[in-house]
C-alpha cells in the first residue's frame, strides 16, 4: 500500500544524533515512510544508520549540501504528503497524526505547520551552558512556528513551488516557504508544539550567523521583486 506520509532526514556527519531523530520517526503513532539521504557523511553516520536497519529507506549522494539532499529525497519519496526532519532533531510521537487529524476539514490546507521547542543537548555541563553565547539569549525559551521538521506538505505543492534552491546553504527552507506564500496556497499553523529543536556544540548556523542572514536576506529580496512583478501583470 502507497504510504501517506514520507518523512526525509538528511545527514551530513550527524553520528551524534541522528539515531535519535530515526527513532522519533519511527515512534509516530501514525505510518510513515522514512528516508534518510547521506549527505556524503565521513564519520561513523553510515555504521549508525545500518545499526538501526529496518525499515528506513537509506541513501547515500556526494556530498551536496541540505537542499540537495532533501531534493533527492523528495524524488524517492511515495507519499501523498511529505514531512521533513532535521538529523539533530525531534518529532512528537503524535506530530504526524494530529497533522493529518485536520484534513477532513472543509478546503483542507496543502501545507500544515506546527510550533516548535528548543532544548539543549543533555551531554552538555553546566560549564559548556554558561560558556555558549546562546545561553544569554533567551530565544532558546520561546516557542516558534515555521521551522521545516514542522512542515507537513503535500506532494503537489512541490510541482507548484518547486524543490529547494541547491544554491543556498542558509536560509533555504525559508526561502521556500516564502516562495510557498507567495503562491498564496491554503495554510495552516497547529497551536500543539510537536517538534523539538536541539541546541548543541556544533549548530550549523552557530558560528556562521552572517552567512544565515545573507541567506535570508537573499529570501526576503527574491519574494519582493516576486510580488511585485505580481503586482504589474
Amino acid at each position: 500500500m502507497k504510504p501517506r506520509v514520507s518523512c526525509i532526514v538528511p545527514v551530513h556527519n550527524g553520528e551524534r544524533y541522528v539515531a535519535e531523530a530515526v527513532a522519533s520517526v519511527l515512534r509516530q503513532t501514525a505510518s510513515v515512510e522514512l528516508i534518510v539521504v547521506d549527505d556524503g557523511s565521513t564519520d561513523g553516520t553510515a555504521e549508525v544508520l545500518r545499526e538501526v536497519g529496518e525499515p528506513i529507506r537509506r541513501v547515500h549522494q556526494r556530498n551536496a549540501g541540505v537542499s540537495a539532499a532533501r531534493n533527492h529525497g523528495l524524488r524517492l519519496a511515495c507519499g501523498e504528503w511529505i514531512s521533513f526532519l532535521d538529523a539533530d532533531d525531534r518529532l512528537h510521537p503524535e506530530k504526524v497524526a494530529r497533522q493529518l487529524a485536520v484534513l477532513g476539514h472543509t478546503e483542507p490546507p496543502v501545507f500544515l505547520d506546527c510550533h516548535t521547542a528548543w532544548f539543549w543537548s543533555p551531554e552538555l555541563s553546566d560549564i559548556e551552558l554558561r560558556q555558549d553565547p546562546r545561553w544569554g539569549d533567551l530565544f532558546w525559551k520561546a516557542v516558534t512556528h515555521g521551522h521545516i521538521s514542522g512542515w507537513l506538505v503535500h506532494r503537489s505543492v512541490f510541482d507548484v513551488v518547486g524543490a529547494f534552491d541547491e544554491g543556498m546553504q542558509f536560509s533555504e527552507d525559508s526561502d521556500w516557504l516564502l516562495r510557498l506564500r507567495d503562491r498564496g496556497l491554503a495554510m495552516r499553523t497547529l497551536p500543539d508544539v510537536l517538534t523539538f529543536r536541539r541546541l548543541h556544540r556544533d549548530n550549523v548556523t552557530a558560528g556562521r550567523r552572517r552567512a544565515q542572514v545573507a541567506g535570508l536576506a537573499r529570501a526576503l529580496k527574491a519574494s519582493l521583486d516576486r510580488r511585485r512583478e505580481g503586482s504589474r501583470s
